[in-house]
């Protein structure tokens, strides 16, 4: 090989090395972040039900049933 394409193949892998070291370092600050947040930021459960008319539940789930194809299925309305 000439010095070229052998600095060039060095270089490449260089720079591939550092992007997976640093898309590692971010996936896996993500996932320490996301426990943390679980752990000591728990969602809050509780409060006051959601009144669910009938009607909108009959609604919510022919919608949900057509758009996936009757794969899906709805196993919990709440308000956001």
């Amino acid at each position: 090989m000439t010095d070229e394409l052998q600095l060039a193949l060095g270089l490449m892998a260089i720079g591939m090395t550092t992007v997976f070291a640093i898309l590692a370092l971010v996936v896996q600050g993500g996932r320490l972040i996301i426990f943390l947040v679980n752990k000591f930021a728990p969602e809050e459960r509780g409060g006051e039900p959601l009144h669910e008319d009938k009607n909108h539940v009959a609604v919510i789930a022919a919608v949900t049933d057509i758009v996936t194809q009757g794969t899906g299925r709805v196993e919990k309305i709440s308000k956001k």
